[in-house]
């Protein structure tokens, strides 16, 4: 499990303006916005791993069961969010 209390207080105004093979960011980064930026892929792979999960239990599940439907959600969303965080790229 990550520890995601360690980015309690990361600057959260930051933006990523353009990457290539170095990552430029607008606005103040202090040592926790940092690492919070060397943390992200990371912290991908554990969101896709959770996301993997999901898709694990809701397949074993009657399909119309409240937790099949509780979990189709929570994977739509996340899918509908990636869309949204790439067109507001």
């Amino acid at each position: 499990m990550i520890d995601t209390d360690k980015y309690e207080g990361h600057n959260k105004s930051w933006k990523v303006i353009e990457y290539i093979q170095d990552i430029r960011v607008v606005g103040e980064l202090n040592e926790i916005d940092a690492q919070l930026i060397a943390d992200a892929p990371l912290l991908l792979e554990y969101v896709k791993g959770l996301t993997k999960t999901l898709e694990l239990i809701a397949k074993e599940m009657p399909y119309d069961s409240w937790m099949h439907t509780l979990i189709n959600d929570v994977i739509g969303y996340e899918k509908w969010q990636a869309k949204e965080m790439k067109k507001n790229d």
